[in-house]
């Protein structure tokens, strides 16, 4: 009995010696004249699980709480990678090019490691970038080159983002070099260049100018040419989208395929030609149902002319969801699937009801009385 007397009193002891020992080791890591109200504060719910700031920073109603989240968790967890990404992502949304940079620099000189660094020469990069200094962050980009070598995707992106701002900068040259250098290191960076360009008509024709120098260059260049379709579709120019899309060079490359049946099916969905857009994208979708350009132009078709039905639609939705790369298609099928379970909950509409029978024709009076 005096055993498990001793056992019992031995476990209440475990939880307190478990508090006292993560306090602990949370002061520890904290500057030694930290105000007991900072503590507290700081210690949240389990302060020596970084994935609680993190998930608390998502959560939050902004991005400046998120930030302040983030900063606090770091005190807990100085450099826990994660945590620093998130910050300087942060950092990068709220436009704050400064702290962006030197909060880069600073987690570099701890010697970060791995897939980190290219991340935060990336964030470096993206700084200078948003500084309106293309010169500086050409040093960056071909840093990124070095540590990317099996990927050069970041170091083809990098570059064709320094080529727009030199082209918006009025730098032709320069720009042109850093395209040539993009395409160098891959094809990605062109689909970089219209994502920075995005809808703004002064980039949108920056953009432009720089792919039709290009091809002038590297005439016959596949991604080039596949490029200009889309920004020839950017601007809504239909019958160039299709004349260059007829005239790519063959054989094409296969990693281009899925992008030029997309752009054939979307040139057929805004001119109205729903039908022969279906006909294009269902072979595909049964064939690869997380294809993502075929995914979003299925959903325009879907949205613009309330095609295929929504049967189908359920089906395509639930056979990508999960599978998809990009996040943010991710959450407007997650979206899609919830509006169409609605649809497919909410009681029929009444069957329409029989013809209501006409209104007689007032019958005429007869004519009659004295005096007639």
């Amino acid at each position: 009995m005096r055993a498990s007397a001793a056992a019992l009193a031995l476990l209440a002891l475990l939880p307190a010696c478990g508090i006292a020992s993560r306090e602990a080791q949370l002061r520890s890591q904290l500057r030694p004249d930290t105000s007991a109200e900072e503590f507290a504060a700081i210690r949240g719910a389990d302060p020596l699980v970084w994935q609680t700031w993190a998930a608390s920073a998502s959560t939050a109603p902004s991005p400046e709480e998120a930030l302040a989240i983030i900063e606090r968790g770091l005190r807990c967890f100085q450099g826990q990678p994660d945590l620093t990404w998130m910050r300087l992502s942060l950092l990068a949304q709220l436009g704050r090019r400064q702290d962006e940079l030197s909060g880069a620099t600073d987690a570099l000189g701890r010697g970060a490691s791995g897939q980190l660094v290219s991340e935060l020469l990336t964030f470096r990069l993206d700084a200078r970038l948003g500084a309106g200094d293309a010169r500086a962050a050409e040093a960056e980009a071909l840093a990124l080159g070095s540590v990317t070598l099996d990927d050069p995707r970041a170091a083809s992106s990098a570059w064709a983002s320094i080529a727009l701002a030199h082209e918006l900068n009025g730098d032709a040259a320069a720009a042109d070099q850093a395209l040539d250098r993009s395409l160098a290191s891959g094809s990605r960076g062109l689909t970089e260049l219209h994502q920075r360009a995005g809808a703004d008509r002064t980039r949108l024709a920056a953009a432009g100018a720089l792919l039709q120098r290009a091809d002038g260059r590297h005439p016959g260049h596949p991604d080039v040419r596949v490029q200009l379709a889309v920004q020839a579709m950017l601007e809504a120019d239909f019958d160039t989208t299709r004349s260059v899309l007829d005239a790519l060079p063959a054989p094409l490359p296969a990693r281009l395929l899925p992008d030029v049946e997309a752009l054939r099916a979307r040139l057929d969905v805004v001119q109205g030609h729903v039908d022969a857009a279906l006909e294009r994208l269902r072979p595909r979708l049964d064939a690869w149902p997380a294809e993502s350009g075929s995914l979003a132009v299925l959903l325009e078709c879907w949205r613009l002319h309330g095609q295929p039905g929504d049967e189908e639609m359920t089906a395509r939705v639930h056979a990508a969801l999960g599978r998809v790369s990009d996040p943010a298609l991710q959450q407007v099928l997650e979206a899609v699937a919830q509006e169409l379970a609605r649809r497919a909950a909410a009681p029929p509409a009444p069957a329409p009801g029989p013809e209501p029978a006409p209104i007689p024709e007032p019958v005429p009076i007869p004519a009659t009385g004295p005096g007639l």
